[in-house]
């Protein structure tokens, strides 16, 4: 709504200057307040805005070139439902003279950012590696009101690696002996963040992930990177995999094939039809 006068309000430079107007909203909550002023003589910042009686803000009406070249200060006021009185007041005198026109104050309630969602799909909860092998890391993020700018991953409180582009898949290839909790933080473009953690647990000794001489068949469930279950290959070596993992998938992408051994789960990353 815009609240405004016939014509316009010289504030002047006297210190016990104000100008006020009462506002009715029918909710509470945050409203941008844009004031159309000109001030030809030079900046000012000797004024105060009060919201109900309270001083929220004092802003800087920066120069403008004449004193008919109008220009706008925004502001955001937090008001209480129903009548609201907002007022303009000198802290000061002023070194140059202020004109006020008329303030607009937006009819909706601004509507805060929101923070993006992310979650960690690869490795699973309580998941048991060795050293040597690789840990599939990856994470599905989104950001309702714009984009996801990048994930960060710590191991604890240490960042250990960055991805900045979907899909958000990595090896992590040197995890130390003992139990991690490892954290995904996903930044959106407004600078808010969320987070989502797993803890592992990495032993030592080295599993062994091929076929063996014997040619011995390997089982693995195949997952895509949403975490979604596919299916369940028998196969005697990677090439047996990659052709079987494709088969089934029946689409280019990137799976996880996960195999159990005594060491625990081995999770490894298919390529199908990227190259």
């Amino acid at each position: 709504r815009k609240y405004q006068g016939l014509g316009y309000l010289k504030f002047g430079t006297n210190a016990a200057a104000a100008a006020r107007d009462t506002v009715l909203v029918s909710s509470a909550g945050t409203y941008k307040l844009v004031t159309r002023y000109s001030s030809a003589a030079g900046s000012v910042s000797t004024v105060d805005l009060h919201v109900n009686g309270t001083k929220v803000a004092t802003p800087t009406f920066a120069k403008t070139a004449t004193d008919s070249d109008w220009t706008m200060n925004t502001q955001l006021v937090t008001l209480a439902a129903g009548k609201n009185v907002v007022m303009y007041k000198a802290n000061a005198a002023g070194a140059n003279g202020l004109i006020l026109d008329n303030f607009v104050l937006t009819a909706d309630v601004l509507v805060p950012a929101s923070a993006p969602k992310v979650k960690l799909t690869m490795p699973l909860p309580a998941g048991n590696y060795s050293t040597g092998t690789a840990v599939v890391v990856d994470v599905i993020a989104s950001d309702a009101d714009g984009n996801v700018s990048h994930i960060d991953f710590y191991d604890g409180a240490t960042l250990i690696h960055s991805e900045w582009s979907a899909p958000y898949t990595w090896e992590w290839t040197d995890a130390t002996v003992g139990t991690h909790v490892l954290k995904a933080v996903a930044t959106d473009n407004d600078g808010n963040t969320a987070q989502d953690s797993v803890t592992i647990t990495v032993k030592s000794g080295t599993v062994s992930i091929a076929a063996s001489a014997s040619r011995e068949r390997v089982v693995h469930q195949i997952y895509d990177l949403q975490g979604n279950r596919i299916g369940e290959v028998s196969t005697e070596d990677d090439l047996g995999l990659q052709m079987a993992v494709s088969r089934m998938a029946g689409r280019p992408g990137i799976y996880l094939a996960r195999q159990a051994t005594r060491q625990g789960t081995v999770t490894r990353k298919v390529e199908v039809g990227l190259r």
